[in-house]
């Protein structure tokens, strides 16, 4: 028994859309910045999966209308609902799971601090001076091009960014010992991969080049590693959007 025209129709047209919700992403260029790059591909492949689903819906239907004396051969082209039915309960469980699936909590010591927006405070003492007490003359940390650095900083899932307030940035800000611990006393938790730290601060630092070790996390223009933390205030995320707002729009002039 042949094919009929409509079914072969529908189950063609399915295999082209399913595919191309895979290949098509690839032809897109990613956009945006830190854990925002690259939904724009998402969005393609979201698209192309739906149009796949009405196609594997009407397929399913035809098949059913057309094929009756197929009997049980006809479930073959039930398999592209089939398929789409079984990828919406695994995102939908997914989701769920990270929705609901609580981490193991920290050690005390270690806990992050939900930090409201306080006022600018004093850092504690921790200088280019107790940096290098203990590098012999002439080290290469003596020579390191240290300055001072106000802005702006938010860190996340795939995502340490640094803007100063003259307009430069994104800047990968990396961190370690008593200045790490430092900012992760402002670290917010959220649900998932949602926590982070938002904060507006006074740094000194020096900056370093951008290697392929970065690639992926944004159109980044510098590596800043901080050496000491002159002040630091914690601040929402409506605020961080504002002064970056206006740090943009000072890059503009």
């Amino acid at each position: 028994m042949k094919i009929p025209k409509t079914v072969y129709f529908f189950s063609s047209l399915w295999v082209i859309a399913f595919a191309l919700s895979f290949i098509a992403p690839q032809w897109i260029e990613p956009i945006g910045d830190g854990f925002t790059r690259g939904l724009n591909r998402i969005g393609a492949f979201l698209i192309w999966q739906l149009t796949a689903f009405v196609l594997a819906v009407l397929l399913f239907f035809a098949a059913r209308i057309q094929l009756k004396a197929w009997h049980g051969k006809r479930w073959i082209f039930h398999l592209p609902l089939f398929v789409h039915l079984f990828l919406i309960v695994l995102v939908v469980g997914a989701i769920l799971f990270a929705r609901f699936n609580k981490p193991s909590p920290l050690p005390a010591e270690a806990k992050p601090v939900t930090a409201p927006a306080v006022e600018m405070e004093a850092a504690s003492t921790v200088t280019i001076e107790s940096e290098i007490a203990d590098e012999p003359e002439g080290s290469v940390l003596e020579l390191l091009p240290v300055e001072t650095y106000r802005g702006i900083y938010r860190s996340g899932f795939e995502m340490s960014h640094f803007y100063t307030m003259d307009g430069e940035g994104p800047w990968w800000l990396e961190a370690e010992g008593d200045v790490w611990q430092r900012l992760q006393a402002f670290y917010v938790e959220a649900p998932g991969r949602g926590g982070g730290i938002t904060v507006a601060l006074t740094v000194t630092a020096y900056l370093e080049e951008v290697e392929n070790d970065l690639a992926g996390v944004g159109d980044l223009q510098h590596r800043i590693r901080l050496v000491s933390i002159e002040s630091i205030r914690g601040i929402t995320t409506e605020e961080f959007e504002l002064i970056l707002q206006a740090v943009m729009n000072v890059r503009g002039n």
